[in-house]
């Protein structure tokens, strides 16, 4: 499987059998079955027993070719699909657990605690110059680490935040009320070089046919092209907006 920039989108395999999903007792997990969607060939590779030497892995991600996991403790790596090549990142720190200890937490919360996960490149196991970045907790907080680093809370990030996009080193992160901000993680304390307030009008008929009593509203957004300079800046952004039922 060629190695993309586009993400790409994990389904249940169709080759998938109830024996293959039962232990001898009947309850146990042993083969899990998975089927990767190319975004940019348009095809559905088949990947049996794709969590074989990785049990209990949880994807949270999928990023330049790669996928976003948490093991069985909850600590996160990436796995590289053109290689099934590995890389660990340190585990979450105390402070960003709180008050669960990290046995209730690996226990209740490990599926749920980070709802999005990015990378700025493709990484390599002698490459220590790549970022990952996440939005976690119930909060939606961003942070980031990379693979020779410690995680790192971006404390002045206040919004409760809806997407991500991790740009060489520059993080676009989309807040609930719309805005964007973008924040430079080569500083050694993180620094926000732009907010963006976009003038969003209320759509009536949008209104009555999506009503907020029956459908939860998700925003998304895309960098669709930019220009990074020593004192200037210039992107482009596209907003999404999906009404799940």
């Amino acid at each position: 499987m060629a190695c993309l920039s586009l993400p790409y989108a994990i389904l249940p395999s169709l080759q998938q059998t109830h024996s293959d999903l039962q232990g001898e007792d009947g309850g146990d997990t042993i083969l899990i079955h998975r089927s990767i969607f190319s975004v940019l060939d348009k095809k559905c590779y088949e990947w049996k027993n794709m969590f074989k030497n990785i049990a209990g892995a949880w994807c949270v991600g999928s990023s330049h070719g790669c996928l976003v996991l948490l093991d069985n403790k909850a600590t996160p790596f990436i796995l590289k699909l053109s290689s099934l090549v590995c890389i660990h990142f340190p585990p979450f720190p105390p402070a960003f657990l709180h008050p669960l200890s990290e046995t209730n937490f690996v226990n209740y919360l490990r599926k749920l605690f980070v709802i999005k996960a990015v990378l700025n490149r493709s990484p390599s196991p002698n490459d220590s110059n790549y970022i990952l970045a996440i939005i976690y907790g119930c909060h939606c907080k961003l942070a980031f680490c990379s693979k020779s680093s410690t995680w790192v809370e971006i404390s002045d990030a206040k919004r409760c935040y809806y997407d991500i996009v991790l740009n060489n080193n520059y993080l676009h992160a989309l807040a609930q009320d719309g805005s964007i901000e973008v924040w430079d993680l080569c500083e050694e304390v993180p620094r926000k070089i732009l907010y963006v307030k976009p003038t969003m009008e209320k759509n009536e008929q949008e209104e009555k046919e999506f009503p907020r009593d029956l459908f939860s509203t998700q925003l998304y957004m895309m960098l669709s092209g930019g220009e990074m300079g020593k004192h200037y800046m210039k992107e482009t952004f596209y907003l999404k907006k999906i009404h799940n039922p």
